[in-house]
């Protein structure tokens, strides 16, 4: 691609990716809530699950299945969710919101997840992820880190054709930040 050969000039008022962090951690912290109504769902949906995965996996197929994806990419909106309980009753958002809303869901039955912004392409270029630049970024997905019962895995909430442990091609490989509420980690797909 001609960003790998051309030159350019990048600036930033971000002083590193914690910044970053930590300025997109205030405009999505509060839409990480939940409701009755996704309180009664996740019921619903896990009733008689015991493994933590096996209601993982069922939380993740209500989000990619359930929830149409729209994309949202002009406005605050552009960068910031929907509230997860408006996401929930709406039955649509963007892929920001459906990793808030997976977020919520999964903390319902005890599983952490942390959004994640990446760069989805179908052919991935060498990511120089050297400056904070919200231009990096054009996709969010969620981060499961490994935890009781749970293997540490990407979901994307928007792979609406694809398994539990498939992610699109154009997530793969990505150099990606998880945004976590003490902090930013950089991880590779």
């Amino acid at each position: 691609p001609p960003a790998e050969s051309l030159p350019r000039v990048q600036a930033s008022t971000y002083g590193d990716w914690d910044a970053f962090g930590t300025w997109w951690w205030s405009l999505i912290k509060e839409e990480i809530t939940g409701s009755d109504e996704m309180r009664a769902k996740v019921v619903e949906l896990t009733d008689g699950l015991e493994d933590p995965l096996d209601q993982l996996r069922a939380i993740y197929e209500f989000v990619v299945t359930d929830v149409r994806y729209t994309a949202w990419e002009f406005g605050i909106h552009g960068y910031q969710p929907y509230s997860a309980p408006v996401i929930f009753s709406r039955r649509f958002g963007d892929c920001k919101d459906k990793a808030i809303l997976l977020k919520a869901m999964l903390a319902e039955v005890g599983i952490e997840a942390w959004p994640v912004v990446i760069d989805a392409q179908e052919r991935r270029e060498e990511e120089d992820l050297s400056l904070a630049l919200v231009g990096h970024f054009n996709h969010c997905i969620a981060y499961v880190p490994e935890q009781d019962g749970v293997p540490e895995m990407f979901l994307d909430g928007t792979a609406r054709l694809h398994p539990l442990d498939v992610l699109p091609d154009s997530d793969a490989g990505a150099d990606v930040l998880v945004v976590r509420s003490d902090g930013v980690e950089r991880r590779e797909v």
